[in-house]
């Protein structure tokens, strides 16, 4: 197998986690049962519900975009733009990470699978991205 055929399956490995991680955020993040408040919430509730929105999940939709563009610059062989594929990857870990310690410290909230579909699709991202810079020396 070729450095470039390689170079292209770790493409679409940095596509594919670029995709988990926008897909996540519209998944649920956070169920909360207390007495005041019980329910689950997506990334995007919890960007747009109002006078509690928090920011992070706009951090985590713009770093799986950033992403996405990448793997686009990876599969037509355009190498400048290829880098924003780690860039991407570690924007959204940024904000996944500021997500798990924000909801972690609400007291009766439970991190669910959005969330964690995000962290494993921004890992995938700078994975791959890692090897796309080793391979186009």
């Amino acid at each position: 197998m070729s450095s470039g055929s390689v170079s292209k399956v770790w493409v679409k490995l940095g596509l594919v986690g670029s995709l988990l991680v926008i897909i996540g955020v519209f998944l649920d993040w956070m169920v909360v049962d207390y007495w005041v408040v019980e329910g689950r919430f997506t990334g995007w509730e919890i960007a747009t519900l109002g006078a509690i929105s928090e920011p992070y999940p706009y951090i985590v939709l713009i770093g799986g975009g950033v992403g996405l563009v990448g793997s686009y610059g990876g599969l037509i062989n355009v190498k400048e733009i290829g880098y924003l594929l780690p860039i991407g990857g570690l924007i959204a870990l940024i904000g996944i990470i500021w997500a798990l310690i924000d909801i972690s410290n609400i007291g009766q909230a439970q991190i669910v699978y959005g969330l964690y579909l995000c962290l494993v699709g921004s890992i995938l991202t700078i994975l791959s991205a890692n090897e796309i810079v080793k391979l186009k020396k």
